[in-house]
């Protein structure tokens, strides 16, 4: 029964099941809500623009990027408050992430966390910066929406 608890663990942590039922925007709005309920740093979601789907590859893509992110705030912050949006339009998703904390230090900002978001971006056609604020930081990150968008990127990228 441990085994099968394991399995189903690792199994949720690939491809959890609110992403699959529900779509990007209620998988991610439900991790922020969870996260802001279970620690001291408030979490606001927000969307605008026409909601989307994408494929399954680019929301995992994107709610890993925004765990991560998200993570980071609570173990390096010291927020009290980040807001997520994300923002649909005909050509272009953007996500942006930012916090009132302390900021990101220097050894942080070459971590593998950061290049785990910047490949995962990378991997789906998009492009990531990061802003360092007065306080804290701003990720923003804007894919197109378009595979074939994405595809002529990857090929300018390329060469």
């Amino acid at each position: 029964s441990e085994a099968a608890a394991e399995l189903r663990k690792t199994a949720h942590n690939m491809m959890p099941e609110i992403l699959l039922q529900e779509g990007l925007v209620e998988a991610v709005g439900h991790f922020c809500r969870t996260v802001a309920r279970n620690s001291g740093t408030d979490i606001h979601f927000q969307t605008t623009g026409p909601l989307r789907p994408f494929d399954t590859h680019m929301e995992l893509a994107i709610y890993r990027v925004v765990q991560e992110l998200v993570h980071n705030i609570l173990k390096h912050a010291a927020a009290t408050e980040a807001i997520v949006q994300m923002g649909f339009s005909d050509e272009l998703f953007d996500l942006s992430i930012e916090d009132n904390g302390i900021g990101m230090p220097e050894k942080i900002r070459c971590g593998v966390g950061l290049s785990s978001m910047r490949e995962r971006i990378d991997e789906i056609g998009g492009r990531m910066s990061i802003r360092h604020g007065n306080p804290g930081v701003i990720l923003i990150a804007s894919v197109p929406t378009h595979p074939e968008i994405r595809a002529i990127r990857d090929l300018a990228r390329a060469s």
